[in-house]
């Protein structure tokens, strides 16, 4: 899965980020160009409610909760504000912050998006070459995340084994007639998971993953609410330039 919004994730380093400090991000302006976000089990639940949730990727699909049809996320305005009803993935409130995962070694390292930091004032990383409180509450978000993230992998890569996805696209139609279509992307084939094995259901619903399953099931009925916020509202509108603030 590649990673979206990083520009120039960097290892955090006391040395190296000693003067430096972090711009408040003030809109969601970075998450503007992408149209599916990664979501995690834990999320499931709360993301069905407003997106189409579905698996994106063809090397490892992932779960993603889908924001827009074609290019640009159709829940972030002209001033770079999410749709204030809606849940705001992880994957977006974990930004500018990232983990570094050093397979071969088993470490996990704290990234810091680069494009954000500024020389004069900000957020401080460090204090005294020690994490300020910030950088260690950052370090925690992403602790969450990577777990929530190596849940959803497991559940991702048995979905897959059992051939649980089938192929779809989704098609909007604007005002001016000018058509969207959204393709790439795979659901829950509802046949094939009723035909699963007595032994795989009760092993799925054991681990709650029964309960993921239907989740995306049931956000299906976004889909109609994704073209129509399209079709009403036109395409995402562009912001050319990332809000910050000193």
């Amino acid at each position: 899965m590649s990673t979206l919004f990083y520009r120039n994730p960097v290892l955090i380093n006391s040395a190296r980020h000693a003067a430096t400090g972090l711009r408040d991000i003030d809109d969601f302006g970075f998450a503007r160009a992408a149209n599916a976000i990664p979501v995690n089990l834990v999320e499931f639940a709360l993301a069905a409610r407003r997106y189409p949730l579905a698996f994106v990727g063809d090397v490892d699909p992932y779960p993603a909760a889908i924001v827009g049809l074609k290019d640009g996320n159709l829940f972030i305005d002209a001033a770079g504000a999410w749709k204030s009803d809606c849940y705001v993935p992880a994957y977006v409130r974990r930004y500018p912050f990232i983990f570094a995962d050093d397979k071969d070694r088993g470490l996990l390292s704290l990234c810091v998006d680069e494009e954000v930091l500024t020389g004069d004032g900000g957020r401080r990383l460090f204090e005294d070459e020690k994490p300020t409180p910030f950088t260690n509450q950052a370090l925690e978000f992403c602790k969450d995340y990577h777990a929530a993230a190596l849940s959803t992998q497991a559940f991702a890569k048995a979905v897959v084994e059992q051939d649980l996805l089938t192929e779809r696209q989704a098609t909007a139609r604007l005002k001016d007639g000018d058509a969207y279509v959204l393709t790439g992307f795979r659901v829950i084939d509802e046949e094939k998971l009723r035909a699963l094995s007595g032994e795989v259901l009760a092993d799925w619903n054991a681990k709650g993953w029964l309960k993921a399953l239907f989740a995306m099931v049931q956000s299906s009925v976004n889909w109609g609410d994704l073209a129509d916020l399209l079709a009403t509202n036109g395409p995402p509108p562009v912001l050319k330039t990332r809000k910050t603030k000193n």
